[in-house]
């Protein structure tokens, strides 16, 4: 049998069996019949052919279909016989004798012609090593080659080697040779170049040498790189040099010449890494987060691959990875409509609604807004959950930006049940009105909001559109953002407590007693309160009708928070990691419901045994009908059991019964579970989630939509530096940086002249004080001094008090009565007392309204302060 070998310059003829599978006529320019043709030039003898079980023909042509053992130009054998060996061949086979001994002394003068041939070649190292027949200069001179596989080694695209091995009788046997290919999946520290391997196109090998380099750390660069030819070296001083050309026949690259010869140490900055290739490589990690800074990018590279990367390099590279996003994208929302298609094929009467945008009739239609909301979580909501939906808007951090809009709900275990969601170009009242006109379109909401009621956190547009579409509804805005607005200007323990107290109060009464002692401690802040409508953050005014006395919409934030995430993905990513997040849940919530004991839901249970360790510290008084006067004190409270309500309030809005309550049902010898709300009972809950999200088929299989296809929204950039961080609320801790303690330098007065920075900054200042004002640095002390006009004695900016303020700005006032605005100019030879002048300097001051003057003023001060 014939094996691999390597290619070399001479080329073997032998006879190895007289067998009919395995005689064949080898052609070569010394070979025995070399056009396997009867008596041609290349024969041994006009009239001596070999004949095996490929027969001539009388025409002089291979017949490989019929075998002819009694023609007239065959001899007869037998299977399995040798040409070697004498004993199997009989006397009358002149012919075949003749043609034996005629090969045997060809064979011997051949073999003293290589070894003259061997002698004579020059020593070249083992390392550089040119495919056989390969010319450096012409890459493409053989198009030829033979019927049969004994092809002429001589020619370099001959997939046959003349390397010799001994068969055991004396006798060389060439064998066949493939050459490798090169095997893109192939890890980067296992690439290995080899002589006559070959590569698809001059793109794969340059990116095979690229990671070759990186993983060995050689300094590799491309010498010369086109369709036809690549050059590589190493190194100054470096021998290693590889050479590859394109094979026409193949239409395929290989490697012609290879000097494996490194004398080069490890670099750790090589040429061969591009911004290109280092695109390619962390495409996927810098378009799943673009925010992704170029310290840390250079970080990465420098652990993962042990090479440094300049800053500019990841600029270019980031730039290159985001720009291929937009082909993506194109591709990415053309599947917008089949993936709308495969939810409603395994979930019907789910509701999928794409609004688009064409900036003409004609043109292409662009993606403007998305909503989503699956059929069984519409019907679980409506089953099992309270009248109450939060809705919120978060961020997306994609590179086609918007917002997601959500509709969250409460289950019978106070937890949060996502009903719908909507991707948005931006919030405001007409994205808001859409969202909320397709949740009454889905019956989410019924009866224009009558017994709904409404959180939000006071969005853009948000207030404005639900009392323009749910006039009937009860708004109630997140406690939390009011007080973080109002945490902005008064700030204070006191202040937060009482706040939240009035926030928290279940009657007028009590809430009007909060707001006098916030008045008491600031009047200003109980002005600032009076402003908000308390129908929107106090219990004391909320509706009982729906059973929640939540003051907070942390449902919405809980929510947006567990789907971080999913925000930085594109649309279909992100809406397939929020389907299954919700059916995930959804089938764990029925898992752990299995395990509940009782009839009320966990969380409910324990609001109501932390009541019950109140009820004690209460006096109960019964009437003989269903009241009860409930006293600690000279506190009392009415508590109704017929009505299941107590004038604090709590039992009517929460649905659960208070200390108060329960000291009277306890009057009664009931039992407090038999008094809480239905829509607290496991059965409500279990209905909740009664209903089964289906699943949808991978990509392939979903349903092709043929119409017009959605293009990725135009990316809007918006105006000054992008903001990386969340912006903190008043009331959350500032983010812990990384620089540690920093003491702060005691601020000395320098009599020293004012360096050029120090005027620069001084000019800065200056700009920054209103028109009409004159401004005066002290050398001494560095202190800033303003002076109005028509004012005597200026007063010192950082002294500058509220009162000074006004009084500055009404006798500015009169003196801009009485003169006209005009070009004012101050010489630089006055000065004022006890102030000291900037030497040689004269600045013109325009003057403005007294009104501005102040306002700008006044900015100022707080600003310094």
């Amino acid at each position: 049998m014939l094996e691999d070998s390597k290619l070399t310059g001479s080329i073997e003829v032998y006879v190895e069996h007289l067998e009919d599978d395995q005689l064949e006529n080898v052609g070569g320019e010394d070979s025995v019949g070399g056009g396997v043709t009867e008596g041609g030039e290349g024969s041994l003898g006009g009239e001596e052919t070999v004949m095996g079980k490929e027969n001539m023909g009388g025409d002089g042509t291979i017949d490989d279909e019929e075998s002819d053992e009694d023609g007239d130009g065959g001899a007869g054998y037998e299977e399995g016989s040798d040409v070697n060996s004498m004993d199997y061949i009989s006397e009358d086979d002149d012919e075949l004798i003749e043609v034996k001994q005629k090969l045997q002394r060809l064979k011997a003068e051949k073999g003293k012609e290589n070894e003259v041939s061997k002698a004579n070649e020059p020593n070249i190292p083992n390392e550089h090593t040119v495919a056989p027949g390969t010319s450096e200069t012409n890459p493409n001179e053989n198009d030829g080659g033979y019927e049969t596989e004994y092809l002429d080694s001589s020619d370099y695209d001959s997939p046959i080697s003349s390397e010799n091995e001994d068969n055991g009788e004396g006798r060389e046997i060439r064998k066949k040779t493939t050459f490798p290919a090169f095997n893109t999946k192939t890890e980067m520290q296992n690439i290995e170049p080899q002589l006559g391997m070959r590569f698809a196109n001059p793109n794969e090998l340059k990116e095979a040498l690229t990671k070759y380099a990186v993983a060995k750390g050689y300094p590799i660069k491309f010498d010369k790189i086109d369709k036809t030819r690549v050059l590589a070296i190493c190194g100054k001083g470096c021998p290693w040099r590889l050479y590859a050309t394109y094979m026409q026949s193949e239409k395929s690259f290989q490697i012609k010449s290879y000097l494996n010869e490194h004398k080069c140490v490890r670099s750790f900055r090589l040429q061969i890494v591009t911004s290109k290739w280092l695109a390619k490589v962390y495409g996927d990690k810098i378009r799943s987060n673009p925010n992704w800074k170029l310290k840390e990018f250079m970080a990465d590279v420098l652990e993962k691959y042990s090479l440094h990367v300049t800053q500019i390099q990841c600029f270019r590279a980031k730039k290159k990875a985001l720009g291929e996003v937009d082909n993506a994208l194109k591709d990415h929302y053309a599947k917008l409509r089949n993936y709308g298609k495969e939810i409603l094929r395994s979930n019907p009467n789910s509701t999928i609604k794409f609004l688009v945008e064409r900036i003409i009739p004609t043109s292409p239609a662009y993606f403007k807004r998305m909503y989503v909301c699956f059929d069984a979580i519409k019907k679980g909501f409506l089953e099992g959950c309270r009248p109450v939906i939060g809705l919120d808007g978060c961020f997306l951090k994609s590179y086609c930006c918007g917002e997601l809009l959500t509709a969250v709900g409460r289950d019978g275990n106070n937890q949060m049940f996502p009903i719908a969601w909507a991707v948005v170009e931006v919030e405001s009242k007409n994205s808001w009105s859409w969202f909320i006109d397709l949740l009454l379109d889905d019956h989410v909401i019924t009866s224009k909001g009558n017994g709904w009621t409404i959180m939000s956190d006071q969005q853009k547009g948000l207030v404005a559109a639900v009392k323009e579409l749910l006039p009937l509804a009860e708004h109630r805005c997140c406690a939390r953002h009011i007080y973080s607005n109002f945490r902005k200007v008064y700030a204070g323990t006191q202040l937060k407590s009482l706040f939240w107290q009035a926030s928290k109060s279940t009657t007028p009464e009590e809430f009007e007693i909060v707001m006098e002692e916030i008045n008491k401690v600031d009047k200003e802040a109980c002005k600032h309160l009076r402003t908000h409508n308390p129908n929107l953050w106090s219990r004391a005014f909320f509706s009982t009708q729906s059973k929640c006395d939540a003051v907070e919409n942390n449902m919405c934030e809980t929510f947006n928070g567990s789907i971080v995430e999913a925000r930085h993905k594109p649309i279909i990513g992100m809406l397939e990691d929020i389907r299954v997040a919700v059916m995930v849940r959804m089938q764990k919530r029925r898992e752990l419901m299995m395990k509940w004991e009782g009839s009320i839901c966990p969380k409910i249970k324990d609001k109501l045994e932390t009541n019950k360790e109140h009820h004690r510290y209460w006096s109960t008084t019964f009437n003989g009908n269903s009241k009860f006067e409930v006293k600690m004190g000279e506190n009392g409270y009415v508590v109704d059991t017929n009505d299941r309500t107590c004038s604090c309030r709590m039992w009517e809005l929460s649905g659960i019964p208070c200390c108060h309550a329960i000291s009277a049902i306890y009057y009664l010898k009931d039992d407090p579970y038999n008094y809480v709300a239905s829509c607290y009972k496991v059965d409500r809950c279990k209905a909740a989630y009664g209903q089964y999200m289906q699943p949808l088929n991978g990509e392939k299989l979903w349903p092709k939509e043929r119409c017009e296809p959605i293009l990725p929204p135009p990316h809007r950039r918006m105006p000054g530096r992008p903001q990386k961080a969340r912006r903190k609320g008043a009331h959350e801790e500032p983010t812990q940086t990384n620089k540690g303690h920093q003491v702060k330098r005691k601020q000395i007065p320098s009599t020293e002249q004012p360096s050029s920075s120090r005027q620069r900054n001084v000019r800065q200042r200056q700009e920054k004080i209103p028109n009409g004002y004159g401004v005066y640095i002290s050398p001494d002390t560095g202190n800033t001094y303003v002076r109005a006009p028509g004012q005597g004695n200026p007063i010192q900016l950082n002294t500058l008090s509220q009162a000074s303020v006004t009084q500055v700005g009404t006798q500015a006032s009169a003196n801009a009565s009485k003169t006209p605005p005009r070009v004012q100019r101050r010489s630089s030879t006055q000065s004022s007392p006890g102030v000291q002048t900037r030497n040689a300097t004269s600045k013109i001051i325009h003057t403005r309204s007294a009104s501005q003057r102040t306002l700008g003023l006044q900015r100022m001060i707080v600003k310094n302060k």
